[in-house]
């Protein structure tokens, strides 16, 4: 009696175990969540196009047809989620306010300095480099304190040469960020027919950004 007392009881443990374990595959299971956030440039902001998808995050601008992230998400294939926290003149000043809690991710892309820079978004003023600075390392601690990696994304090129002159040290600074922090760093290149105004990018440049970046969030976030 107590020899089948003592395997019935390693009979539950082992059934327990099995399902425990069950259990926890099934939670890690769910798709792997990628974060893109930034200004209108991650948002897909595309003044030209007449393929447009329809606003997101409270904003009103129309959107490109292959905004970067949702072009990620493409990309990356089953097992991927790609959200995209873009809102439009947002500077790293906006970006600290408006996404102060993300929702869990493996990996956040932060793409900000254009309007840091430039201003677009008509605030007050333009940030300095020094400023940036700050804001792009208070962003980065605070998205690796949820366990994600990071990748920084340089401010896109600008039609203008002058303004394009004007962020390049911002640029640096985001280089310089990445490489002391250890986040993974990507400049975006330039190319003919980039834009659809001179500051936003056109339907191919945002599917071409989506390209560079997908090896960078395969390596920081394998499947399987």
């Amino acid at each position: 009696m107590r020899i089948r007392r003592t395997t019935i009881h390693w009979a539950v443990l082992l059934l327990a175990s099995i399902g425990s374990a069950g259990f926890a595959r099934s939670i890690g299971s769910g798709p792997i969540v990628i974060v893109a956030e930034g200004d209108s440039l991650t948002y897909g902001q595309d003044t030209a196009s007449s393929r447009v998808l329809p606003p997101i995050n409270g904003a009103g601008a129309s959107r490109s047809a292959t905004p970067y992230p949702e072009t990620l998400e493409r990309l990356l294939g089953r097992g991927y989620t790609v959200l995209n926290h873009g809102f439009p003149g947002d500077r790293t000043t906006e970006g600290l306010a408006r996404w102060p809690a993300p929702p869990q991710a493996k990996v956040v892309v932060l793409m900000y300095g254009t309007n840091d820079c430039m201003n677009y978004g008509g605030y007050s003023s333009a940030l300095s480099v020094v400023d940036y600075s700050t804001n792009l390392r208070t962003l980065v601690q605070r998205r690796r304190a949820n366990k994600a990696r990071i990748i920084i994304v340089a401010p896109p090129p600008l039609a203008d040469p002058a303004a394009d002159r004007k962020c390049q040290p911002y640029r640096s600074a985001a280089a310089q960020i990445a490489r002391r922090s250890g986040a993974v760093f990507y400049a975006v290149p330039r190319t003919l027919n980039m834009w659809s105004d001179g500051v936003h990018l056109s339907a191919d440049a945002y599917a071409r950004l989506a390209r560079g970046v997908l090896p960078l969030v395969r390596r920081a976030a394998p499947r399987g």
